[in-house]
């Protein structure tokens, strides 16, 4: 019996051993599959990530295209339009030493100010609630900036 049980135990170590061996193997075997399958998720991320670059250079090369006729017709506008109006010259903004000084004369006279004339116009549908509101103000009217445009307009009529 104790062949026997010898030989089972044998037979035990060298199938672990198997085993053992076996599951290194198949180890082995993943992680040659896995390194194969990362080496190809690699060059398929590189070729999308050229697609992606590719694609925004050519829409970076139509916005500039777009920004370029812009600036053309911009320019041909500016053209049309005929040279802008210049400031005054820095001769112009000095004043001369005659013209600082007043004269005993006129600061003895008031200034003369407009007449505050009353306005002649009449209100009408037309006019926008902004204008009427205008209106108001200038007339003081009281509350006007909570009334409707149709208030506004039977108040400045009346």
């Amino acid at each position: 019996m104790a062949k026997n049980a010898s030989s089972k135990d044998k037979k035990k170590k060298s199938g672990k051993k198997a085993g053992k061996a076996a599951a290194k193997k198949a180890l082995n075997e993943l992680r040659k599959h896995a390194k194969k399958l990362t080496k190809a998720n690699l060059k398929k991320a590189k070729k999308l990530a050229a697609k992606v670059a590719a694609t925004e250079k050519a829409a970076a090369k139509k916005l500039e295209k777009k920004a370029k006729a812009g600036m053309k017709r911009d320019r041909a506008l500016a053209k049309k339009a005929g040279p802008a109006t210049k400031t005054a010259s820095p001769v112009a903004k000095k004043a001369s030493p005659v013209a600082k000084k007043a004269s005993p004369v006129a600061k003895k006279v008031a200034p003369v100010k407009a007449a505050a004339r009353p306005s002649t116009v009449e209100p009408s549908a037309a006019w926008t609630l902004v204008a009427l509101r205008a209106r108001a103000r200038k007339i003081a009217l009281p509350g006007y900036s909570r009334m409707s445009k149709a208030e506004l307009l039977e108040r400045l009529r009346g």
